[in-house]
């Protein structure tokens, strides 16, 4: 069944955010850069006060691959949130440490102080 038409969805769905480095870059823990945004995101992630075994969410998460990736770097776990099922597919089949979930930001499925 396909669900309903959404262009903030759409857009997504046509244009794979991490495409086609998100296999060389899932078990990196922020030692490679893909783009040059990423020297800013692994700078920031790595300040993160987070432990093994940390929940971790990443909304807009598309691919799960930054929750991967702060798993290579600090041994978390997670969920990465997407409106596209696009990235959400490749989490699925693909991911490490992310697991999928379909939702709109402004609506998260998930208890409060849960991450």
């Amino acid at each position: 069944m396909q669900p309903p038409a959404d262009p903030r969805r759409d857009f997504f769905e046509t244009n794979p955010p991490h495409a086609p480095f998100a296999a060389a870059l899932r078990r990196d823990p922020f030692l490679r850069m893909f783009r040059i945004r990423d020297a800013a995101w692994a700078s920031a992630l790595r300040r993160m006060p987070l432990a093994v075994g940390d929940p971790l969410l990443d909304v807009g998460g598309a691919d799960g691959l930054i929750v991967d990736r702060m798993h290579a770097l600090r041994g978390t776990r997670g969920v990465a949130v997407d409106i596209a099922f696009r990235g959400l597919r490749t989490a699925r089949e693909s991911a490490v440490a992310a697991r999928p979930v379909q939702a709109d930001a402004l609506a998260l499925p998930f208890a409060d102080n849960v991450f």
